[in-house]
């Protein structure tokens, strides 16, 4: 077995345990102590990573595919010197010497066995010590020093990292997203890390033509005269997007300081440019404070239960979150990357490897594509041409509310877009989602209100629509007794008309600026209504189409009995999904969000995700019964009374809910301003068209039959004969009438039923009947023509002047000559079929009247 150590560089000065040997560092306990260990302080920084290695390490010896033949051993060395009591909570990386002269001397000189190393330092105290050992051919996997630098591979050859060097290019991401133009920066300007970061962020933001008003530099250990500086400095610069480069302390710090000075609230959006402290001075200060993560999706809970037996210490609820911020999976895998890099150098000689002779073929490639897949986020893990891992960005907002966090977008993998962007979540301070002013624009808020254009209009939709419900309410209660109302089932058709003046009534609470009860209002009518717009339909023809397949004669007490048992079986569901939404809209977590579009903001109805589905269900079940009613149509179809049959009402119904959803959820792909008026359009269109099909027509053809002139009355022609009766007395004269003969003729040589349609006055059409047509003469010349089927007869007058008019492929007969304000339409199959009744219709006609005329 050939031994081979892994070093870890680390802040082990602030370990009291520790023993040194310049700056190898010994008697590093595993076991958890809090007397020795904080969580909050680079002892917490230092324990909980080294525990990620020691289980990386672990595996790797366990493993006989990594590493097959070679034991990996650990060496700890001191980056800041021997222990030091306060540098627990002060030690910010001002150990650059140090870590250069003893560090780095130690690791080449003294420990010759150390092959590769895990650096878990500041940036500022391994800029040296990292260079010297990338000279000597030391690999080096870092998965928490951010700095920019380290991208340099002409410096940095043998360097390489399981985190990005994402911060300037993702803060300019986000700047660009929010259309910001003015901007301004607070670095640590003793800080390698947030000086050369703030750097990169300035080139960032001149390439893209934004304004960095303020570029403030300050110490790590500043005053209140420094804060009030800055403080000072933001405000006469008007700065609202303000991004803080530096360690983690120092972002806490500055919060801190200048956010109490009153650089805080609505109009202000901080970004850290680093990970967020896990023990900051207060957790106020933090609300809408935005980081950019990449470790966003940590699959280690394996390692973190191995990390608790390995300490023999329950960390309680909260250790994901520590362990997550202390980057313990980076760590775990930068210790995998280099034992799978240096395994292609062990295959070749261990020992070679053991004793420092590959390093003349050390090259960041070994360590580059490996196809691991990594604990820190899911699929393969890439490094790129940097050596920084290629990851997306998940850009996340402080809720102020201890550390709890909400990601509301992600990057591309390159940092070049941003890919993913939730315009609902709670992003800026006080759970806003609308990016405020960077000071050069006022952001204009847009509703609809009786002062604009929109409101209106709305108004006087929902209004209109609504009389339109209670007219059609009105009519079926003031009239139900009549044949026409009756027929048309009453009670069910009522219930249309309150679920279409449910849906007028959801446009109302679109006016105003939104509130929570008017979006919970506006949606849970609006779905209600819809949900019981069609079952009526549904139960109605129905019923019809079964009536109508009987062969043998119902009572009406059957009929009602069976007719309520149905209603019975379509309401219930429907009434449960109504009630159950209406539930839900009770308790959903629903209000209005503000939406920036352009120059300009607009409030839309959001519903925060939850667990329960009850809008995807009711979605589904609307969807249901729109099937079932386009199934009710397929038996319809075959009912012969036409003035009981529905199908193609059913089909326009069908083609409008369909049509008005379709064109709903096009707009809300790209919603603006204008998007919640246009669906408003939409509903009311769609909605009055369904109403004026199902209940406008019968009500106009109602009315127009009350109103309809009657046909002039025709009296029988009499002719009287004498004929005298002898009595005992002598004579007496007696009169007999006797009615004339009556002629008809059948039309069927062309056609046997008839296809056809009266226009009534207003340029009104009937629906399209068919039935058998004759011609009919009293022999007096007087002639109609009528039509009939199995439920109804139609008669028109005719006479020599006035008969029917073919073009192409209808016949029309103008009945105003008879002071009939009505046009009779028959419809053919091509113009021959036309011309050939026309003129069986005229030979008809002369028949009879040669009849007429021979009494």
């Amino acid at each position: 077995m050939i031994n081979i150590t892994f070093g870890i560089i680390g802040n082990y000065c602030c370990f009291k345990n520790i023993v040194y040997n310049g700056s190898y560092a010994t008697n590093f306990s595993e076991t958890y102590d809090p007397s020795i260990v904080t969580m909050g302080g680079n002892s917490g920084w230092t324990y909980f990573p080294d525990m990620a290695i020691i289980a990386a390490v672990n595996h790797i010896n366990q493993s006989p595919h990594i590493l097959p033949g070679v034991h990996v051993n650990l060496k700890r060395f001191t980056d800041c010197g021997h222990y030091d009591p306060s540098a627990n909570s002060d030690y910010a990386g001002n150990s650059g010497g140090y870590a250069s002269a003893v560090t780095a001397h130690d690791i080449i000189e003294v420990h010759k066995d150390v092959v590769a190393i895990v650096g878990n330092q500041y940036s500022s105290a391994a800029k040296g010590l990292n260079e010297i050992l990338s000279t000597n051919k030391i690999p080096v996997c870092m998965a928490s020093t951010g700095s920019p630098r380290f991208s340099d591979r002409n410096k940095y050859q043998l360097i390489f990292r399981t985190i990005t060097n994402h911060y300037p290019r993702s803060t300019l991401l986000l700047l660009k997203k929010w259309n910001v133009r003015r901007a301004a920066a607070i670095y640590q300007k003793d800080d390698d890390y947030g000086t050369l970061a703030c750097k990169a962020f300035h080139k960032q933001c001149e390439a893209n033509d934004i304004q960095l008003v303020a570029n403030i530099g300050v110490q790590t250990n500043f005053d209140d005269a420094a804060a009030g500086w800055a403080h000072q400095t933001l405000l006469q610069t008007d700065a609202r997007y303000i991004t803080v480069f530096g360690q983690i302390q120092f972002i806490d710090d500055v919060l801190a300081a200048v956010t109490k000075l009153g650089i805080f609230g609505r109009k202000y959006v901080w970004i850290a440019a680093n990970f967020a402290d896990t023990n900051p001075r207060a957790f106020t200060y933090m609300n809408g404070l935005i980081i950019g993560e990449t470790d966003f999706m940590p699959n280690n809970q394996n390692l973190l239960d191995n990390i608790t037996t390995l300490a023999q210490y329950d960390f309680g609820p909260d250790f994901q979150t520590y362990a997550h911020d202390f980057a313990v999976a980076g760590f775990y895998d930068c210790t995998m990357l280099l034992a799978l890099g240096l395994s292609q150098l062990a295959s070749q000689n261990p020992e070679k490897l053991a004793e420092r002779g590959f390093q003349d073929e050390m090259n960041f490639t070994l360590f580059q594509n490996l196809e691991y897949s990594g604990l820190i986020a899911p699929g393969f893990m890439t490094l790129d041409a940097f050596g920084d891992r290629q990851s997306r960005i998940a850009f996340q907002s402080f809720s102020g509310d201890y550390l709890n966090r909400t990601t509301f977008a992600m990057s591309s993998d390159d940092y070049s877009s941003i890919v993913e962007y939730n315009y609902s979540a709670p992003a800026f301070f006080g759970g806003g989602t609308i990016p405020p002013a960077d000071g050069s624009i006022t952001v204009i808020t847009m509703y609809y209100s009786l002062k604009t254009i929109e409101g209106p209009i709305v108004l006087s939709l929902g209004i209109s629509g609504t009389l339109a419900g209670f007219v059609c309410l009105f009519f079926l209660v003031r009239y139900k007794q009549e044949k026409s109302v009756m027929s048309a089932s009453p009670v069910d058709m009522i219930l249309f008309c309150m679920a279409s003046v449910l849906i007028y009534i959801s446009l109302f609470f679109n006016i105003g600026i939104p509130t929570c009860t008017s979006c919970k209002a506006r949606i849970s009518t609006l779905t209600i209504g819809v949900t019981m717009l069609l079952p009526p339909l549904i139960i109605k023809n129905a019923m019809l189409a079964w009536l109508f397949r009987q062969n043998h004669r119902l009572q009406k007490k059957c009929i009602d009995q069976i007719w309520n048992r149905v209603r019975l079986l379509v309401y219930g569901p429907v009434c449960a999904a109504a009630c159950t939404f209406l539930v839900w809209v009770c308790y959903a977590r629903i209000r209005p969000i503000q939406l920036l579009h352009g120059d300009s903001a607009y409030f839309q109805c959001h519903v925060v995700r939850d667990h329960v589905r009850v809008p995807t269900i009711v979605l589904a079940f609307n969807v249901l019964i729109v099937l079932v009613l386009l199934v009710t149509a397929l038996f319809t179809y075959r009912i012969e009374n036409t003035d009981l049959n529905e199908t193609s009402k059913i089909g326009f119904v069908a083609v409008s809910v369909i049509g008005g959803f379709c064109l709903v959820q096009i707009l809300s792909q790209a919603p603006d301003s204008m998007t919640d008026f246009k669906i408003d359009i939409i509903v009311w269109v769609a909605n009055t068209f369904i109403l004026f099909t199902v209940m406008g027509v019968p009500i106009i053809n109602w009315y127009q039959s009350r109103t309809r002139l009657p046909l002039k009355h025709i009296e029988p022609t009499r002719r009287s004969s004498v004929a005298s009766v002898q009595t005992h007395n002598g004579y007496r004269e007696t009169t007999h009438h006797v009615v004339s003969k009556y002629n008809y003729i059948q039309l069927n040589k062309t056609s046997i039923r008839c296809i056809f349609q009266i226009h009534a006055r207003m340029k009104l059409a009937s629906p399209w009947f068919t039935a058998t047509a004759s011609l009919h003469s009293s022999g007096d010349r007087k002639a109609w023509v009528a039509f009939t089927n199995p439920t109804t007869a139609w008669c028109f007058p005719i006479s020599e002047s006035f008969g029917f008019v073919v073009e192409g492929t209808t016949a029309t007969l103008d009945l105003k000559p008879f002071s009939i304000n009505q046009t009779l339409v028959l419809e053919f199959e091509d113009a021959d079929e036309a011309q050939e009744f026309e003129q069986e219709f005229i030979s008809a006609l002369g028949t009879i009247q040669r009849c007429d005329e021979s009494i």
